[in-house]
């Protein structure tokens, strides 16, 4: 082999190794600042007496996270930190976002009976009135992201529901009645549960005399401000000679997007 020629294959070589020490360096300082922002968090909150005083250990475990975003352990102090001082829906985010990355964490028991607490600890700081404005805002997709798969593969819409909003201490719901018909309806919530019944007519009366009705009961629990529990179970008719009668139960979370 000519000498130039094993002349640049060492000199890709050696650029290489430059390349890769450099990066690994550099990954070596990111891990070891998030880790100097974690102990001075840890401190913190073994010196906290007051929810204010975790303020300062909440600011060091986002910037640890910030730094190193795939950090499980980031997570689960400025989870605990942000429970300490009240931000109960934050530290939600967060502990779910510790368990996401670490499934398998030997505390992920304890994690989940802490989130418990905490959903029992965000619910109590939603009055009536605040319920009244997040039941009314669920039908705006722009505003609320509906996970799991819904029957007909609409994953940012609830079936048949139009809108929704609130009208002093009601929400009006507004649905599909048949494939061409709307109609609205009233319903007050029960504090921060909301259920109704919509039919929707999936024939006319050349196909049934009863038009085929499907039955769909609504249940929906306020989880904490950015978060609600849906669930939808379906009755839908026998249609001589297409269907059988059916029922179908679907449980969905409706996340609210960043604002």
């Amino acid at each position: 082999m000519p000498a130039i020629r094993i002349s640049h294959i060492i000199l890709i070589v050696l650029l290489f190794y430059i390349v890769l020490l450099t990066h690994s360096a550099k990954a070596q300082s990111i891990y070891d600042e998030a880790a100097r922002h974690a102990a001075r968090g840890k401190a913190a909150v073994d010196a906290g007496k007051s929810p204010a005083d975790y303020e300062t250990a909440i600011t060091e475990f986002k910037a640890a996270a910030k730094l190193v975003p795939n950090w499980p352990n980031a997570y689960y102090n400025l989870g605990v930190a942000q429970d300490k001082a009240g931000h109960y829906e934050e530290a939600a985010e967060s502990l779910e976002k510790y368990l996401a990355l670490a499934p398998n964490a030997p505390n992920a028991g304890e994690v989940g009976q802490l989130l418990h607490k905490i959903g029992v600890k965000t619910q109590k700081t939603i009055s009536d009135d605040d319920a009244l404005d997040i039941f009314g805002s669920l039908a705006d997709s722009g505003k609320w992201q509906l996970n799991g798969k819904t029957p007909d593969d609409l994953p940012n819409k609830i079936r048949w529901i139009l809108s929704s909003r609130r009208v002093g201490r009601q929400i009006d719901i507004s649905y599909m009645h048949n494939h061409k018909e709307a109609l609205t309806m009233y319903v007050k919530p029960s504090g921060k549960t909301l259920f109704f019944v919509n039919i929707y007519y999936l024939c006319d009366k050349s196909v049934q005399d009863d038009e085929c009705p499907e039955v769909s009961r609504y249940s929906l629990e306020i989880i904490s401000r950015r978060k609600v529990k849906l669930t939808v179970k379906k009755f839908t008719p026998e249609i001589k000679p297409y269907l059988a009668a059916e029922v179908h139960q679907h449980t969905y979370e409706l996340i609210k997007k960043p604002d």
